[in-house]
Order: C-alpha cells, then structure tokens, then sequence
C-alpha cells in the first residue's frame, strides 16, 4: 500500500514541477496560412438594357396548345 503512495507523490511533484513554455505570437508564424480578401467580383449589368427590354417586347408570345398563327390547333 505503500507504493501507490509513493507513485502518487512523485506524480504530484513532477506535476508541480512542470513549467509550460509562453506561447509567443510568432508560434504561429509556418503553421498557418495568413488571410487575404478575394477580389470584388465584377458586376453582371449589361450595359445596353434599353436595347435588351425593347428587344424582349417586340418578342411573339408563344402559347402552348396553338401554332405560330394563333390557331388552336385541336381545330380541323
């Protein structure tokens, strides 16, 4: 009984013993990667948008069920 005794004491006084290293800022220097910010994404505008909505206006609607000139065509 008397060695688990003497290992305990000699585990707390190593543990009592034991100084950690500081931890410095340049620790990290190596270990990590340093951040940058990505470049700003270029806008997706386009650069003639009243040209595009006359364009889209002039633009035959298409109907499902008809053919190009209006007729149903489940009509005979």
């Amino acid at each position: 009984m008397t060695s688990s005794d003497f290992v305990q004491e000699l585990y707390l006084k190593e543990l009592k013993a034991y100084k950690p290293t500081p931890v410095k800022d340049s620790d990290a220097v190596g270990q990590v990667q340093t951040f940058s910010t990505p470049a700003t994404p270029q806008s997706p505008e386009e650069t003639d948008l009243a040209g595009s909505l006359q364009e889209y206006e002039q633009l035959a609607v298409e109907i499902e069920g008809q053919d190009a000139w209006g007729f149903d065509a489940g009509e005979g």
